[in-house]
């Protein structure tokens, strides 16, 4: 997890989770006639939040994979630069580096041992009743 970076804590991702499974469950409820139009405008808007931090962190990705590739193979400034460089972010800008998937895998991983750890705790520990 980044700190910063959003959509990649376990609430973020939770989120983004929440955000993609709407319009399944929004899809049932209007096959049985229990939907409305102000419901799928939220369902909607959720989505475009949901995809606009989605798009954010393969961004931020992207620019964080250009930026440690060009500092690690950094090169003397010799004229034509600049057309090699250009060349060099059009050839990787859009390649899947290790700065898109890592936050995300880890947490999913992260949110998945939370829950699992969660409802495991429900099945053990009980609510202390107390006696009147």
């Amino acid at each position: 997890m980044t700190a910063g970076m959003p959509g990649t804590g376990i609430g973020g991702v939770f989120y983004l989770l929440s955000a993609i499974i709407m319009p399944l469950n929004e899809t049932v409820l209007t096959i049985r006639g229990k939907s409305s139009i102000a419901r799928w405008l939220v369902v909607i808007r959720q989505l475009v939040i949901a995809g606009a931090i989605v798009c954010g962190m393969w961004l931020l990705g992207m620019v964080a994979g250009l930026v440690f590739t060009e500092f690690t193979a950094a090169q003397p400034i010799v004229p034509g630069i600049a057309r090699e460089v250009h060349s060099h972010i059009v050839e990787t800008a859009f390649r899947v580096n290790i700065f898109h998937i890592a936050p995300v895998i880890m947490s999913i991983a992260t949110l998945a041992a939370i829950l699992t750890l969660t409802n495991l705790l429900r099945l053990f520990v009980r609510p202390y009743a107390e006696k009147a």
